[in-house]
């Protein structure tokens, strides 16, 4: 069976400006002793993925441990007090926690360093709003004997299972993977493998076709913000063309992976009924037919969070003068007669019908230009949720094209990183041209 890929988040290695801090260079070595009793202690189970190891030079340091963040099967976050200030680990912290949230078989293990505790921890906003202790947090530990001590109590069972659960990337890969591998001839995989820049695939188990597809695949989806001009390049660059019904089914999966992974995260984290998120953009709340989109950032968002997902229904509701007229709003977006104007239910079977929808139901909120957010109005809206047991509603309040400081969204959590000006405009003309480009070649 395959060993799990652990992935060690830190903020250790020694700048130019350390050599003489006792405690960097306690951490630094901490982290080095960490990693190698991890490997003494698995040494045929587990695989440590963390950078000073796996890394050289002249590699492409971002993408690779995007990749990493993406494919590991488990995490330890190293959290010295360095290291909660460390913008790189706040994203990593970010990925790591939507996937522990949201993935059954995957692992996140926090350790507290320095002598800090949660209570030192949930003082920053943001590792508040990630909630670790529920994934149990490890602390009072100083050396790499008491960390694997108590890493080891809970990663002895999860070792124990061997079995590698697939990520959300291979997931994706696995089934571009397949259409690739259906569609296109193995000499043809070859070239385009090629031309990517991806080395030669290692047969492993699969036949050698299907080795050039996954390979192909992960070239093609690795790098998100990019994937869609790979994907044009491609489509332009191959022959004979797969079906266009197939090529589409690439392009889904490829159009949402520009959104940040952790702030889909955010939304695909927000379990408890009433959730309150703040999200920014130019086109949040904008419909765009050239894209098939009524509310084209939000529907990106919520592909990029729910990517397996068909059950998605978005309402939006304008008119926020109260609670009751909001929720009225909510409640004639479910409606089953919501396309048949002049036609209404009682209030109570509108209720009923709410409450039934299986899918993840998500409440645009578009307020008056220069109106604030009303923590009251939000805190009704989610004691509505709450009493009427809606589990799937989220409410997504639309900022506008700056996201505001968390002083001025009470009641809100922001959906971070936010974006920067004009870039959903950017992603949707980049959407555009793509389409233009399967119907100039698929006409």
């Amino acid at each position: 069976m395959p060993a799990l890929r652990i992935f060690v988040s830190h903020s250790s290695r020694l700048r130019d400006d350390e050599t003489s801090a006792a405690q960097a260079q306690a951490n630094w070595r901490l982290l080095q002793e960490t990693c190698c009793a991890l490997r003494d202690a698995y040494p045929d189970d587990m695989e440590v993925l963390v950078d000073y190891d796996g890394l050289q030079p002249g590699d492409d340091w971002e993408k690779s441990l995007d990749g990493w963040l993406y494919d590991c099967h488990a995490g330890v976050l190293l959290l010295s007090k360095c290291a909660v200030q460390s913008q790189w680990v706040r994203k990593e912290a970010s990925i790591l926690c939507w996937r522990a949230a949201n993935e059954p078989d995957f692992r996140l293990y926090p350790v507290l360093l320095d002598g800090q505790t949660p209570e030192d921890i949930d003082r920053d906003p943001f590792f508040r709003t990630l909630r670790l202790s529920r994934f149990g947090v490890v602390q009072d530990v100083a050396c790499s004997k008491s960390i694997l001590a108590a890493l080891r109590l809970r990663l002895d069972e999860r070792v124990s299972l061997r079995r590698a659960p697939r990520t959300p990337f291979e997931k994706i890969v696995a089934a571009v993977e397949s259409i690739f591998a259906a569609e296109i001839d193995e000499r043809t995989l070859e070239e385009h493998c090629r031309r990517l820049g991806e080395q030669s695939p290692p047969r492993c188990h699969l036949d050698r076709r299907r080795a050039l597809a996954r390979s192909l695949a992960c070239a093609l989806l690795r790098d998100g913000k990019s994937a869609q001009g790979r994907f044009r390049q491609l489509i332009a660059d191959i022959f004979p063309r797969p079906p266009r019904e197939r090529v589409e089914e690439v392009f889904k999966y490829v159009r949402s992976l520009w959104v940040d992974a952790g702030a889909a995260g955010t939304i695909a984290d927000a379990k408890e009924a009433g959730s309150a998120l703040a999200l920014n953009g130019e086109f949040v709340a904008t419909e765009i037919p050239e894209c098939d989109s009524r509310f084209f950032t939000l529907d990106r968002y919520l592909e990029r969070a729910w990517p397996d997902s068909s059950e998605i229904r978005i309402v939006s509701v304008t008119r926020m003068h109260s609670a009751e007229e909001i929720w009225q709003g909510v409640r004639e977006g479910c409606s089953p007669l919501r396309s048949s104007p002049g036609r209404c239910l009682p209030a109570a079977r509108l209720d009923q019908h709410v409450r039934q929808y299986s899918g993840h139901l998500i409440v645009l909120l578009t307020p008056a230009p220069e109106t604030a957010p009303d923590p009251e109005l939000l805190g009704e809206l989610k004691g509505k949720a709450l009493t009427q047991g809606c589990p799937s509603l989220i409410f997504v309040y639309n900022v506008g094209p700056q996201m505001p400081p968390p002083s001025l969204l009470p009641g809100l959590q922001p959906i971070l990183p936010a974006l920067r000006d004009g870039e959903d405009d950017l992603h949707a003309t980049e959407e555009i041209q793509t389409r233009e480009t399967l119907k100039r070649y698929y006409s």
